[in-house]
């Protein structure tokens, strides 16, 4: 009998502690769920805000990317009228000196005959002539009139930038050295530098001025075909470029320098034709007038 009371007492013991135990799990979650909940929020809305403050920062660098392209745009085109205006004084001042050089040597008076060279003028000037070749600097060291050595070409490549140098710079750093160059009659030098930047910025602002100086660079150095082609290419590359007709100018130059006076008078009509209120306009007239002029006189 007393083994029955024993049994029913355990049923009903493990009972209660299955009871406790369902309860405990089942409290567990229901209490740590609204502190998780909160965690997870706070979280998002920190994200968020970082979010914002991170899009207003993004907002003020591109706004102030924008102005430093507009500051930029404003000092290239500067730039193109500072030449524009260098260029024309230029032109002027070789205007008045070849007009001063003109009137100069039409009122030089004609002066008087040389005198025929005495016996003892032609002692003196062969002493001197034997004097000048016997000076030690005409001997080598041991004292025997000393060869011409002819000196190496210079390899102009040489003085241009190097590869990273010309990479490091930007577009108007490059082209301000270029056109210094030029304005420093460093022709050679100038005609690397343009070379260089026309293949490194071939689409830039500059590149039309960039390849009009290129140009004048070679008309400076007499090599007029090499002068010809670079011009044509502003005309050809860059059509509304304000260097086109400043390159119809100088081609019908170059055509003279050549002796080719038809090109050269075609180069001063197109100029006159397409741009009638430019500057160089007048001077293109007076070019067609003197060649028309020449060809007149040339007829039989």
């Amino acid at each position: 009998m007393w083994k029955r009371y024993v049994l029913v007492f355990l049923l009903f013991a493990l009972s209660a502690c299955a009871e406790l135990q369902q309860s405990a799990e089942d409290g567990g979650p229901a209490s740590s769920s609204p502190k998780g909940e909160g965690l997870l929020k706070q979280q998002i809305v920190n994200a968020q805000e970082q979010n914002a403050r991170l899009e207003v920062r993004v907002s003020k660098f591109e706004a102030n990317i924008s102005s430093l392209k507009n500051e930029i745009r404003g000092l290239e085109t500067q730039q193109i009228r500072l030449e524009e205006k260098i260029d024309r004084i230029g032109q002027k001042m070789e205007t008045l000196a070849s007009s001063v050089s003109t009137s100069a040597v039409s009122r030089t008076p004609r002066g008087p005959s040389p005198k025929k060279e005495t016996e003892a003028d032609q002692t003196i000037r062969q002493a001197l002539k034997r004097a000048s070749q016997e000076t030690p600097s005409s001997r080598s060291p041991g004292g025997s009139p000393s060869s011409i050595v002819p000196q190496a070409p210079v390899d102009f490549k040489k003085s241009a930038p190097s590869e990273k140098k010309r990479a490091s710079l930007s577009p108007q750093e490059a082209y301000s050295r270029a056109y210094r160059s030029v304005r420093e009659k460093k022709n050679k030098k100038a005609i690397l530098q343009f070379e260089a930047f026309l293949q490194q910025f071939p689409k830039n602002r500059l590149a039309a001025n960039a390849q009009y100086w290129l140009g004048e660079s070679y008309y400076d150095m007499r090599d007029f075909p090499a002068s010809l082609k670079e011009f044509q290419k502003v005309i050809s590359r860059y059509p509304v470029s304000r260097k086109v007709p400043d390159a119809l100018y100088k081609k019908g130059l170059a055509y003279m320098q050549i002796k080719d006076t038809r090109r050269a008078a075609l180069e001063f009509e197109k100029l006159i034709q397409r741009f009638p209120d430019h500057p160089l306009t007048s001077r293109a007239r007076k070019r067609l007038q003197s060649l028309n002029h020449t060809s007149d006189n040339k007829r039989p």
